[in-house]
């Protein structure tokens, strides 16, 4: 998406002029010539639309030999490209023009030679199309401009490039007149590239063309910012929605004999949730058949989600008594782990610790929470699936409306985000935990500050007017600063009180005045539980009864704390009934309500810092990557030493060889979900796929393109890569470079975690990342491993386990909650937990300890028997 439809209204008129009449007849007179006399017509075509049409200053156009060469750029195959026109806005110090302006370069696209000329016909991005738009992307990368048009006289490509992404819009000649007249095409071309979107405002301001992209590109990140609390909402619906079937197995906050501790029960839904992610991941990039039809209608998340859409109707209450979705995405998860060798669906076996199904007989105990939740007698409604899938497939974006801002539903583009984003929506979730509310009491959130959840009995307890009020104050002050201590340490905070727990923000992280009122925000996300807990609790007079209770403590809340200006004593009746109903509303906006025995999820501040995990966003690792890799995938070609500092600056890099960037050996020693490793597949990639043009090491054939990965082996070598395609095929760059990711990911990169469900999504990620469909889940599973790289031992002792290490009690293990080797299970034999089944340390760690003492007894008879007596010799 290059603009985001509420960015139209911010940055550009609503309303165009028409175009004046001889200016709509020259149109489509140079329309008709060019289409049926041949390109030697579609110069003047171009100065209608590019000078007439757009109002362009003829005097701020460069053409023809005035586009020089420092307008050139060579590419990675060698071939030299630059633009056939540039036109300048007026110098203003935000562009890359020599006079410090606004640039629009244009490319032409067609089949006769010239500088610019396209590598075939046809429509642009299609075809042999594909080549001069990758040409002109690259371009715009190597000379740091944003914004190009592409023309081939019928298709107009207006293209933005960024580091690792492009986004564009196109309008087609054919549909530029309708019934004769300029149609919205026309209207839509003058609006985007005329001379005032083209123009800064401001001096040293972007032209509104570039500021739309960009808040566009903004609002992107912020849609997938959201999507992370998004991801944790439909874990959680899932979760309530499984509420019967996971309180027969709920061992509370250990694992009791038989029962699963919630913890498990969290991570396995968690998995679950991971696993439709994956999915929608791998059908936007058609690595999952979507275009089957048996699949689409029958497997496809997206074919399930828009057939739930047509069932409900805009009525969720139409899906509730219906059971059908639940079994359908189990069997998706089985046929994409089992494989299909069905000639109407053919899939791979790909297999994967993530799609594995749970298994109740099970010593782990996340794989019997799996089985609970895959059990036939657990059934959630249609309804909870379609909500579910909405969750992860729309998100809250802001627009600005007029001077204020508002939320609005926008669809998620999973073919837009990088795959690093499966890891990213895995790690948010690692700040919650699963929680269930006592049997005898309610839980309350207050939509204040962190949001901490409180029993009711104890909020009963302070309702003593001051005391209300400075409670009230304390959480609306925090929300600030919980927000920029966040942000720094990637983790939340305490409410400030020993009993209170921090709950899911709805929308963090955003100004208060501009978020969601947390009425809304509660029907989407949890303003139903307690209507579900009412009727699942058995028991509606009690469901009511609280409902009563918290909302008189609510309201005396408002009251005390002054959050809606309380009128004066002689006020008209009226209007003290309006501020008696406004004081209801905004004591209704103030809580959520979690009846007794209901399930919820809540933040502690010390659970991301204490599961020793921190996840990198791409915009750090990007960078991080490339300076750590520069100078081992390039080598310097050109240095420039300072005179006064001696310091040497390397103006120019060239690929090193092929076999020596396959050479390298990348390991991420705490990889969390594989930021750094798809960023540096990424990063080597492009080096190789560089290298290997820049070394001449493609060479034609007729049955391909021999890529000459390992010098010193003749070309008919059996290890030499061939790829079936000629060098000028449309698909020849796209199916080199997944060949050559494939070859990355093999060769050159490893990584190790102690999560064992951040290894699964690395492997995921990565599995994206090669676009190949035919590889299995388990293509990595002896590159990324799950362990503790920290056994803290020299290099020439790596492969023992160093003794001294057993010297402290716990041999380093104190504090790991998740144990990745094989953890000893024990019963308690007294006190009030008595009978429970605990995990502690590890059989492997257990067995040492027993050994130390008979390991320094033997070590010091060793010793001892090396040194020589006194009266010897």
């Amino acid at each position: 998406m290059l603009i985001a439809p509420a960015r139209l209204a911010e940055y550009f008129p609503l309303e165009c002029p028409p175009l004046p009449r001889h200016l709509a007849d020259r149109l489509r007179r140079d329309l008709l010539r060019s289409q049926t006399r041949g390109s030697g017509h579609l110069a003047a075509l171009l100065d209608t639309v590019l000078e007439e049409v757009l109002g362009l200053d003829r005097v701020r156009w460069l053409e023809g030999s005035e586009v020089g060469a420092r307008w050139s750029r060579k590419l990675v195959t060698g071939e030299v490209v630059k633009p056939r026109r540039v036109w300048r806005a007026v110098g203003n110090g935000a562009g890359g023009a020599a006079d410090g302006g606004f640039v629009l370069p244009v490319f032409v696209a067609e089949a006769s030679g010239g500088g610019d000329r396209a590598a075939g016909e046809g429509r642009l991005g299609i075809g042999r199309g594909r080549r001069i738009v990758s040409r002109v992307v690259e371009w715009m990368r190597r000379s740091g401009e944003e914004i190009a048009l592409l023309t081939n006289g019928r298709q107009w490509r207006l293209i933005h490039a960024g580091a690792d992404y492009d986004a564009w819009c196109e309008w087609d000649t054919g549909l530029w007149f309708e019934e004769g007249v300029p149609g919205p095409q026309v209207t839509a071309l003058r609006i985007l590239l005329g001379r005032a979107a083209l123009e800064p405002r401001e001096p040293g301001a972007p032209p509104p063309l570039l500021a739309a992209i960009l808040a566009s590109r903004r609002g992107q990140a912020e849609l997938s910012a959201t999507l992370g609390e998004r991801v944790r909402l439909a874990v959680e619906t899932l979760i309530r929605e499984s509420a019967p079937v996971l309180a027969a197995i709920d061992g509370g906050g250990g694992a009791q004999a038989g029962r699963v501790s919630r913890r498990d029960l969290y991570i396995a839904a968690t998995r679950i949730v991971m696993r439709c992610v994956v999915v929608l991941f791998a059908e936007a990039r058609d690595l999952l058949p979507r275009d089957n039809v048996i699949y689409h209608g029958s497997y496809g998340l997206q074919g399930l989600r828009e057939q739930l859409a047509r069932r409900a109707g805009g009525r969720a209450e139409r899906l509730r008594h219906a059971h059908g979705a639940w079994p359908r995405l189990l069997a998706l998860f089985r046929l994409i782990y089992e494989g299909s060798s069905h000639e109407a669906l053919p899939i791979p076996r790909y297999g994967g610790g993530l799609f594995a199904p749970g298994d109740r007989a099970a010593k782990e105990g996340v794989s019997r929470a799996l089985a609970a939740f895959e059990d036939p007698r657990n059934a959630p409604s249609d309804a909870a699936v379609h909500e579910i899938l909405e969750f992860l497939c729309t998100g809250r974006v802001k627009v600005r409306q007029g001077r204020s801002s508002t939320w609005v539903a926008a669809p998620v583009d999973f073919s837009d985000l990088s795959s690093e984003y499966i890891g990213i929506l895995y790690e948010g979730l690692l700040d919650f935990e699963l929680h269930r509310a006592p049997e005898d009491d309610a839980i309350v959130f207050l939509r204040l500050g962190d949001e901490p959840a409180l029993p009711l009995s104890r909020l009963e307890a302070e309702m003593a007017p001051r005391r209300l009020a400075e409670l009230i104050g304390k959480l609306e002050r925090s929300r600030t600063t919980s927000t920029a201590a966040e942000t720094e340490t990637g983790g939340g905070e305490e409410a400030g009180d020993e009993e209170a727990e921090t709950a899911p923000s709805e929308e963090e992280g955003e100004a208060t005045e501009e978020e969601p009122l947390p009425g809304e925000v509660a029907e989407e996300g949890g303003g139903e539980v307690a209507e579900e807990g009412a009727s699942e609790g058995g028991s509606f007079d009690i469901a009511r009864i609280l409902r009563e209770r918290v909302q008189i403590w609510a309201e005396k809340a408002v009251k005390e704390a002054k959050l809606v200006p309380e009128p004066r004593p002689d006020t008209d009746p009226l209007r003290y009934d309006r501020w008696t109903e406004a004081v209801k509303r905004r004591a209704r906006a103030l809580y959520r309500l979690v009846l007794p025995g209901q399930w919820y999820l809540v933040r502690w501040g010390g659970t991301r810092k204490g599961s020793g995990t921190f996840y990198t966003r791409p915009q750090l690792a990007r960078p991080t990557v490339r300076r750590a890799l520069e100078s081992l995938c390039y080598a310097p070609a050109e240095e420039v030493t300072d005179e006064a500092t001696g310091l040497v600056t390397v103006t120019k890099w060239v690929p090193r060889r092929p076999e020596e960037i396959l050479a390298l050996r990348i390991c991420d020693p705490a990889m969390g979900s594989g930021a750094f490793l798809v960023a540096a597949l990424r990063y080597v990639t492009d080096a190789l796929v560089e290298s290997l043009h820049f070394h001449g090491r493609l060479h034609p054939r007729p049955d391909g393109v021999i890529c000459r990965l390992a010098d010193g082996l003749p070309l008919d070598d059996p290890s030499q890569e061939t790829l079936p395609l000629p060098p000028d095929h449309p698909e020849f760059e796209e199916r080199l470079r997944a060949r050559i990711k494939r070859h990355v990911v093999e060769r050159c990169l490893y990584g190790v975690d102690i999560d064992p469900l951040a290894v699964e999504l690395a492997r995921m990620a990565l599995w994206v990342e090669t676009m190949d469909r035919r590889l299995p889940f388990g293509f990595l599973d002896h590159k990324l491993r799950c362990g503790n790289s920290l056994v803290g031992c020299w290099f020439d002792r790596f492969q023992d386990y160093p003794v001294m290490a057993f010297m402290r009690d716990d041999a380093g293990d104190k504090n790991h909650t998740r144990f990745v080797h094989h953890f000893r299970e024990y019963v308690v034999q007294r006190g009030r937990k008595r009978g429970e089944i605990r995990r502690s340390g590890d059989v492997w760690t257990e067995a040492w300890k027993r050994k130390r003492d008979v390991i320094k007894r033997e070590a010091a008879d060793r010793i001892e028997g090396q040194l020589p007596l006194p009266f010897e010799g």
